[in-house]
């Protein structure tokens, strides 16, 4: 949502805002000691064997990576069952395809933001700059969500990751493209319309 409201009128987050305090006191009453729990989470990190789990495996993941950094081991092949579950994406990314695989992820994602920041700039509709920053949103966020856990390895999460970025591109097809009975962009420019 910080990321959706960077374009939001000054009245528009006032409500945001009103809303997040609002379901802040809601979860409070209704699920008491959850927002500690999930404050603990972050504040005694250092202390939790999940997380002690997950860095763990940055040597052994590391001596793996150095065997084959340009290309990977291949994708697919770093199997949970056979080797360790990988609570990393963005590790697993480079494991099985490499720092080019890795790079090329990055090059989407960044294709993604800048498709929805050009969106937001150029388009004169608010209800499409604000669907363009919701879509944008999703790849900013998508790196954070790689570090959190091995996000392409669930159908639902990269299903919805894909769905999104295909959604982002109509959008700007749809903006491109004029509307019926619009002369095309060629038209407009190469046959002036007498007086």
């Amino acid at each position: 949502m910080g990321v959706f409201a960077v374009g939001f009128t000054w009245r528009q987050r006032a409500n945001l805002a009103a809303i997040a305090v609002g379901g802040t006191l809601a979860f409070m009453i209704v699920t008491p000691g959850l927002l500690g729990t999930i404050r603990s989470l972050f504040l005694n990190a250092g202390n939790d064997d999940s997380v002690a789990g997950r860095t763990g495996d940055y040597a052994h993941v590391g001596e793996l990576i150095a065997e084959r950094p340009i290309l990977g081991r291949g994708p697919g092949t770093f199997v949970p069952e056979r080797y360790r579950v990988l609570d990393n994406q963005l590790l697993a990314t480079l494991l099985e395809t490499g720092w080019l695989g890795l790079a090329a992820l990055a090059l989407v994602l960044v294709a993604v933001i800048n498709t929805s920041i050009r969106l937001v700039r150029r388009s004169a509709s608010g209800r499409t700059r604000s669907l363009a920053r919701a879509l944008g949103a999703n790849a900013v966020l998508a790196p954070v969500v790689f570090a959190t856990f091995d996000a392409l390895g669930f159908p639902i999460f990269a299903g919805t990751l894909i769905l999104m970025i295909g959604c982002l591109a109509a959008l700007d097809r749809i903006e491109r493209t004029p509307e019926v009975g619009d002369p095309s962009p060629v038209a407009r420019h190469d046959h002036p319309v007498p007086a």
